[in-house]
C-alpha cells in the first residue's frame, strides 16, 4: 500500500513538470504567430503598391487580311485570300502601376469571309515596352465550324504591338494594336491560316459614337436646367 501510493505521487509530480514544460512552449508558438501577422501588417502598410494587384479589362474589334492553306484531302495545295472579323477579350492582372507585366484569360470570336464561325479561349502576357506601348503574345484553342473547308479544333498563337492604356480609377483600359496571328487545325486535315490586321477598342468603336450621336439627339443648352 505505501508503494502504490509513493508511485502515484510521482507519477502527479511528472505530470505537473510536464505541464509546466509545455506550457512555455505554447506560449512561444503564440508569440511566433502574433510576431508574424504583425510583420505581415507591416508590410502591407510600407509598401501598399506592391502588396495590392489589380485587373485591366479590355474589348477590342479586329479587321484582318491573310490567306488560308490546305495541303490534304480534296481540296489539296488549296490557297485562298481571306479577311477576317474578330472580337478579343482579355482580362489581364498585375502590380497597380502602369507599365508592368500582366497575365489572364483570354477570348476570341472571329469569323472569315462571313462563312465561319469561330470562337476561342486561353492566355494572354502582357510585355511592357517604352511610351506607354505594349507587345502581347497569346495562346488559344478553339473550335471552327465552316461552310467552305473543314471544321475543326484549331490550335492558334497571336502577337500585337500597341498601346494598352492603364486607368487608375476603374478596370477598363482601352487598347488599339496592330496584331499577326497564326492558326492551325489541330485534327489529320492540314489547313493553316496567317492573317495580320488592326485591333480598335470597342470603346472607340461603339461607345463614344453611341454618346455622340445621343448628345447630338438630346442638344440643349445644358444651363437651361
Amino acid at each position: 500500500m505505501p508503494r502504490l501510493v509513493l508511485f502515484r505521487r510521482q507519477v502527479e509530480a511528472g505530470g505537473s513538470a510536464r505541464e509546466q514544460n509545455k506550457a512555455p512552449l505554447e506560449r512561444s508558438s503564440w508569440s511566433r504567430l502574433l510576431a508574424f501577422l504583425l510583420a505581415c501588417l507591416f508590410a502591407c502598410n510600407i509598401v501598399p503598391g506592391t502588396a495590392r494587384a489589380d485587373e485591366m479589362f479590355s474589348w477590342r474589334g479586329g479587321l484582318g487580311f491573310g490567306k488560308r492553306k490546305m495541303n490534304r484531302g480534296p481540296e489539296a495545295n488549296r490557297e485562298e485570300f481571306i479577311t477576317t472579323l474578330s472580337l478579343t477579350g482579355d482580362m489581364l492582372w498585375g502590380p497597380a502601376r502602369p507599365r508592368t507585366f500582366r497575365f489572364g484569360p483570354a477570348m476570341e470570336g472571329r469569323t472569315t469571309d462571313f462563312h465561319t464561325l469561330e470562337g476561342a479561349g486561353g492566355f494572354t502576357l502582357l510585355i511592357p515596352l517604352p511610351l506607354d506601348m505594349s507587345l502581347t503574345t497569346t495562346g488559344l484553342v478553339g473550335l471552327a465550324h465552316r461552310r467552305q473547308a473543314p471544321d475543326g479544333w484549331m490550335g492558334i498563337g497571336t502577337a500585337t504591338l500597341g498601346y494598352r492604356s492603364y486607368n487608375y480609377h476603374g478596370w477598363y483600359g482601352y487598347g488599339l494594336n496592330v496584331y499577326f496571328s497564326a492558326r492551325r487545325q489541330i485534327n489529320d486535315v492540314y489547313l493553316v491560316e496567317y492573317t495580320g490586321g488592326v485591333e480598335v477598342d470597342m470603346l472607340f468603336c461603339l461607345v463614344i459614337p453611341y454618346l455622340a450621336v445621343k448628345n447630338w439627339l438630346n442638344k440643349g443648352d445644358p444651363h437651361e436646367d
